[in-house]
């Protein structure tokens, strides 16, 4: 019997191909793909498995390699194969367009697997499996007025998720005060910290050091005035406007941007503090700098360099540890063993050196001091665990010892602020310092920012960084501009047009195959009376000379083309056995070459967006719509093809519109069969409200479809939930950004109508779901039961931060330690099970936690901004990590 049939037409695609090689391709590839379907379920070969493979079709979150977006139309056929034949089993397996030598083996693990997944991608030796998640937008965005202050907010502390901006009051400076528009603020641990609710009491504002322009000053204030570029300590500083006092404010240097100018002050001010003024560093001094990737670590590398002095350095990873060695520091070593010491009077012939600056605790502190030379001088800026005076003295009298903190030089008296910042400003100027290395994030994805930082991958600072006026961020739609909508005299084309109007287009160019409508016309007229030029264009999208047309009329007088907005379209809708490909090419034409000519043509012009109407057939599948889902496929790997080229593009995959668009013509009888199947209508204004949204935070790609999972998923397969839905459904969102999570309440309900054995499935899956929002992992990326969370990327942060949310969403109290004594899938789930669940042993795992959350939190309340990483990371090596 036949067991199978594997399609490899899709890997003979063309090398930069033409418009007229595209099609060729699709014709090829989907028309035979059509043709082995039908032949297929003619034959009645019950039990054949298909196999569609492709190369580069698909996009890989946190990929970079090629993309062909001429295969990505046979993934969008597959999905009505699926939905129309699930008999057939297909199966969609894109292979590593730079590993071509790997493919066979990768082809042949997929014909072993009977794993479940159908949809998978192979890139760089490792597999991809497809998921739809809830999408978030940047964390903590918000729609304000432009000139609204805002602050941002841990609006409850534990789950860096709860990042938000909110509305903030400001005040009038006070005497020898300035009140600053912050641009760029930096990030330090202490910040991340303090976002997770891990300082006991009121933590204060989030932030302590920013740059920005002067807006108002205080009485007795005379050396800054309105208008002034300058950085600053101060309190608070993740605002839009920050008070700070005069003395703690310095001019920007011209030669550093906004960004750079937020690092300088806590990393270079605390390095220069320690070593020069209190340890004296000169040429020729040896000097031992723990955790020297970090801020105070590396500008304190570049302050001993430009001394003369001979560095040895420790990070914690091998590429901080290159990056050190790349800066010139010669002896580099690591921070997670005490092997240091042992290494570094190897180097030094036993005489160890002569300074050390230390934020390292525990065993790190004695290793440390017996490297250090007689009358040598031990810097620390810890704060836990810290040796007294005396105990250095009756180690090594000789020896000098500072336990200090960079506030005890920043009083009002003090010029050291004013004093050091002229010397570190003069040395930026000359180029003999240089910036840290940056990691920048805006404002509105301050949760991307502290996880970045808890997850230990930055070098250097971490920024966020705010346009002058928040409407700067997103492209605003701009009176001296010209913006085109292709299909733009349909009803979801006027819509968007509508739109455009409303937020200020001054020009709106329609392109449409035919006459305007009588509505049309009506829709017209009313933007034309606001003062809108309205442009008709008649021709085909699809038609390369009519697009080559359209632009030399944009071209001819008009204003320049920010934006465009795909939207033509066409239906030719029927079940695959019944379809050709003369079918598949009418509805392609529009889609495929429409948005091909449509990018050739604009490639070298500074758009502002570039926006694809899809549709959710084109992930899920539509039963009567292979065409259609085919050929928005197209758009959507397109939308990433330009992604990559640094080229604006947003590819949407909606649900169907009410009133509006193709499926304005639904009678009655078949919106409520959609209904029943869980499957509802976006009504017009709500969906240009989300375009608006869209085109604000301008994914790659993004779906919106009105769908009730729960309905959908129990119309999927027999075999029950559809791979690419499971993180979808049963599972309750975990989206809310408040506590306690409403979601919860829904999830236990679940829990607890279910059969023990759905309920332990359903647990896994709600602790999968947690576990990925944590660690920021691709919904592609399987996780097995019994892998470790720690060869996942979890540290000692994202455990805390996991514990945090399982709370949050089961509405019990867990141990904070929890994902460091279970710490894989399977063993968290099954402590929850077991342990959580039930309300006898849910009472006793809640009985010693307060005592140890409060002994923690004490401890971390003493921890330097180096320590507590180290620490944390520590006990997560403990736990097995």
């Amino acid at each position: 019997p036949l067991r199978g049939a594997i399609h490899l037409w899709s890997l003979d695609a063309p090398v930069d191909p033409d418009a007229g090689a595209i099609m060729e391709h699709q014709r090829r590839v989907c028309g035979s793909t059509l043709s082995l379907v039908q032949a297929l379920v003619a034959g009645d070969t019950s039990g054949a498995r298909v196999y569609l493979v492709t190369r580069g079709a698909h996009a890989i979150s946190g990929d970079t390699g090629k993309l062909s977006p001429e295969q990505a139309p046979l993934w969008g056929l597959a999905n009505t194969i699926s939905a129309e034949h699930p008999e057939l089993s297909c199966v969609c397996v894109d292979l590593d367009p730079d590993a071509v030598v790997d493919a066979p083996a990768a082809l042949a693990a997929e014909l072993a697997a009977g794993d479940g997944e159908d949809r998978i991608a192979w890139r760089a030796g490792g597999r991809h499996v497809a998921r739809l998640t809830r999408y978030s937008g940047p964390s903590a965005s918000r729609a304000f007025a432009a000139d609204a202050p805002v602050e941002l907010d841990a609006a409850a502390g534990g789950i860096l998720d709860n990042l938000v901006l909110r509305p903030a009051t400001r005040r009038p400076p006070a005497a020898g005060e300035i009140e600053v528009r912050v641009r760029a603020s930096g990030l330090n641990f202490r910040d991340v910290l303090n976002a997770l609710g891990m300082y006991p009491g009121d933590a204060g504002p989030l932030g302590s050091e920013c740059a920005g322009t002067v807006v108002a000053v205080g009485e007795g204030v005379s050396e800054f005035s309105v208008g002034d570029e300058v950085v600053a300590l101060a309190g608070g500083t993740f605002r839009s406007h920050v008070l700070a006092a005069a003395h703690m404010v310095y001019r920007k240097p011209p030669v550093l941007s906004f960004a750079e100018a937020a690092s300088v002050p806590i990393a270079f001010l605390t390095a220069h503090y320690g070593l020069h003024t209190l340890a004296g560093m000169k040429r020729g001094d040896r000097v031992l700098i723990h955790s020297a990737a970090g801020g105070v670590g590396l500008a304190a590398v570049q302050l001993a360099l430009l001394a003369g002095a001979e560095v040895f350095g420790t990070a914690g990873s091998d590429e901080k540890r290159d990056y050190l060695r790349s800066l010139g520091v010669k002896h580099v070593m690591s921070s997670r063993t005490l092997d240091f010491a042992d290494e570094l009077l190897v180097i030094t012939g036993g005489a160890g050196v002569d300074i050390v600056l230390n934020a390292l605790s525990d065993d790190f502190i004695p290793r440390s001091l017996a490297v250090l030379a007689d009358g040598g001088c031990f810097l620390e800026i810890g704060k836990r665990g810290v040796w007294s005076p005396a105990q250095v003295a009756d180690l090594n009298p000789t020896l000098r010892y500072h336990l200090y903190d960079l506030s005890e030089a920043l009083g009002p008296d003090s010029s050291f602020f004013r004093d050091t910042m002229d010397w570190l400003v003069a040395h930026f100027a000359s180029g003999t310092l240089k910036p840290l290395p940056l990691q920048s994030f805006p404002l509105s994805r301050a949760a991307d920012a502290f996880r970045f930082m808890a997850q230990a991958k930055h070098t250097g600072k971490i920024v966020l960084e705010q346009a002058e006026k928040r409407d700067e961020a997103p492209p605003a739609i701009r009176s001296d501009a010209s913006y085109l909508v292709t299909g733009g005299l349909g009803g979801l084309g006027l819509a968007v047009a509508g739109w455009l109007v409303e937020e200020g287009a001054g020009t709106v160019v329609l392109m449409g195959r035919g006459e305007p409508s009588a509505a049309a016309r009506e829709a017209i007229t009313a933007m034309e009376q606001r003062g809108v030029q309205v442009v008709l264009f008649r021709g085909d999208v699809g038609d390369a000379a009519d697009v080559e047309r359209l632009f030399v009329r944009l071209a001819d007088g008009l204003p320049p083309l920010r934006g465009v907005i795909h939207a033509a379209g066409v239906l030719d809708d029927g079940a695959l056995l019944q379809q050709s490909w003369s079918r598949f090419e009418r509805v392609m034409h529009p889609k495929v070459l429409g948005s091909w000519h449509l990018h050739n043509q604009t490639r070298e012009l500074p758009l502002d967006f570039f926006v694809l109407f899809s549709t959710g057939s084109s992930i899920l599948g539509s039963g009567g719509q292979g065409n259609y889902a085919a050929a928005n496929a197209f758009l959507d790997a397109l939308a990433h093809y330009r992604e990559r080229r640094g080229l604006p593009a947003t590819s949407i995959n909606w649900g169907a519109w009410a009133e509006i668009g193709m499926a304005a013509a639904l009678g009655e009888r078949e919106r409520e069969r959609w209904r029943l199947n869980g499957l509802d209508l976006i009504p017009p204004a709500q969906g240009v409200r989300l375009l608006a949204q869209i085109m604000r935070e301008a994914p790659a790609q993004v779906a919106v479809l009105p769908f009730d999972w729960a309905k959908l998923n129990r119309q999927s397969t027999p075999a029950g939930t559809r791979p690419i839905l499971a993180h979808l459904a049963p599972v309750p969102s975990s989206s809310s950004r408040r506590e306690p999570d409403p979601a919860s309440s829904d999830l236990l309900r679940a829990l607890e109508a279910a059969e023990p054995r759905a309920r332990h499935e359903l647990l896994r899956a709600h602790v999968e779901e947690r576990v990925r929002r944590v660690l920021g992992l691709d919904a592609s990326l399987p996780i097995q039961p019994g892998q470790g969370l720690s060869d996942l990327g979890m540290d000692s942060l994202m455990a805390v931060e996991l514990s945090n949310h399982l709370q949050s969403s089961l509405g019990r109290k867990l141990p904070s330690t929890v994902a460091f004594e279970h710490p894989s899938l399977a063993a968290l789930t099954d402590f929850l099970a077991a342990e959580i669940l039930p309300p006898a042993a849910a009472s006793s795992a809640n009985t010693d936690t307060d005592a140890e959350d409060a002994a923690l939190l004490a401890a971390i309340h003493e921890l330097s901004e180096d320590e507590a990483e180290h620490t944390l990371l520590k006990e997560l090596e403990r736990a097995g990590y």
